[in-house]
């Protein structure tokens, strides 16, 4: 199934001789043609914004919640009394879509050991996209212009080097 869009793909890419916005629209018109590519196409599509919008929901209310803590909030729910306030972390709803207080141990230990992975990647990631972007000479020079592959991984590993 998906090796049929791959291989769609593929060939749109082939002909547009490596252009993807002309193999994007190559793609397009082959999708549209053919009924079964688009269900192949579009239902994993489908599937995962159903997903989104499930993640986005709760991701917005851990949002509030926590808004609701932080004394940096402007948004006026740092007023809360504290009782509000532990009513509603216990209200966090973890990644597995169980609200903190309903969450055993494992449940706690896996969403924790999340966010923790999660924040130093994002810290290495962004470590290392301030390397690359202290060697750009000016605001118009594109990184390939001025950085190979092997300097990349080097900032790259720098960057693991200075956790």
């Amino acid at each position: 199934m998906r090796s049929e869009i791959n291989q769609t793909a593929k060939a749109c890419l082939e002909r547009a001789k490596g252009d993807w916005h002309s193999a994007a629209r190559r793609m397009k018109r082959a999708v549209n043609a053919d009924a079964k590519l688009k269900r192949l196409l579009l239902d994993p599509m489908i599937d995962a914004a159903i997903w989104q919008a499930i993640k986005l929901a709760g991701r917005n209310g851990r949002r509030q919640i926590m808004a609701g803590v932080n004394p940096d909030n402007t948004n006026g729910l740092d007023l809360m009394a504290a009782a509000e306030r532990e009513r509603h972390l216990l209200d966090f709803t973890l990644r597995n879509g169980l609200k903190l207080r309903d969450a055993k141990r494992p449940d706690v230990i896996e969403a924790a050991d999340f966010y923790a992975v999660s924040a130093s990647t994002q810290a290495l990631r962004g470590r290392w996209l301030y390397a690359i972007g202290a060697r750009l000479p000016d605001d118009e020079k594109a990184v390939g212009d001025v950085c190979t592959e092997e300097a990349a991984c080097e900032m790259y590993d720098a960057a693991q080097r200075s956790q």
